[in-house]
């Protein structure tokens, strides 16, 4: 009988052990992606860092000249009149001598700016036009301690009338920034110098064989009446002295004398 009983209970533990084991619900076989390798980025060998080359520094030019540029400022006085001004900037090998220069500069742009609000404004008030007032220079001279310019300031009429130009001219002395005269040239005093002048001037004119359609009747005597000695300026091997328009004619006029025709009298500085 304890046999029996044994083996019925046998039974049964090993019929619970296979019900509990078909309960079991296996997990969910989840089959996970593929992991692609990213690939690291290319290393590449970066060349050695290149700088830009540093600016040179500002060289002082040549004993005895000076390195010229342009200062520019433009503006309008309301709609009538507007101006677009150009002046010299000068460095030397003397600095405190440049910046006298400059600051001779920066007074002619501000009177330039004076002209255009004052006597341009007014002139183009009372036309009813529209005046556009422009400067610009030329370096004539620029060595053996001489710093020369001719500079104009122009009035041009925006409807079509006819410009009005003024010209002007400087001779520095580059080891201090001072002007020159047109005396500091010359080893006699001005009556002899603006003699021989005149004189080269009339007989400019008189070799023109067209200079009865370009000065007024009475230009012999103008040409010494209207002579001002601070209208010259100087080129390496000559002096050059001007008229403003109206003065001998209509236009303007430049008359260069070349050195060796004044060489008794010429003292270069």
């Amino acid at each position: 009988m304890k046999q029996l009983i044994s083996a019925l209970l046998a039974v049964l533990v090993l019929l619970s052990l296979s019900g509990c084991r078909r309960a079991a619900v296996p997990a969910a076989e989840t089959t996970a992606a593929p992991v692609t390798e990213t690939p690291a980025p290319e290393t590449t060998t970066a060349a050695p860092a290149t700088t830009a080359p540093a600016a040179e520094s500002e060289t002082a030019p040549p004993s005895g000249t000076a390195a010229v540029t342009d200062r520019a400022e433009e503006g309008s006085v309301e709609e009538s009149v507007g101006y677009r001004l150009v002046v010299p900037q000068v460095s030397a090998a003397d600095p405190a001598a440049a910046q006298t220069i400059n600051d001779y500069y920066t007074s002619v742009l501000g009177k330039l700016k004076d002209l255009a609000a004052g006597e341009v404004y007014e002139q183009a008030m009372n036309n009813h036009t529209v005046l556009m007032l422009t400067s610009a220079y030329e370096t004539e001279c620029n060595r053996d301690g001489v710093l020369s310019l001719r500079r104009s300031a122009t009035s041009a009429d925006q409807s079509g009338g006819r410009d009005t130009v003024t010209w002007y001219a400087e001779t520095f002395n580059l080891a201090n920034g001072g002007l020159y005269t047109l005396g500091d040239f010359f080893s006699v005093p001005e009556s002899g110098y603006a003699a021989r002048l005149t004189g080269a001037v009339a007989a400019q004119i008189g070799d023109d064989p067209n200079h009865a359609q370009t000065y007024f009747d009475n230009w012999e005597t103008l040409v010494v009446s209207s002579f001002d000695a601070t209208q010259f300026y100087v080129t390496p091997d000559a002096v050059v002295v001007y008229y403003q328009a109206g003065a001998l004619g209509r236009d303007a006029v430049f008359f260069t004398i070349p050195d060796k025709e004044l060489a008794d009298i010429l003292r270069r500085p």
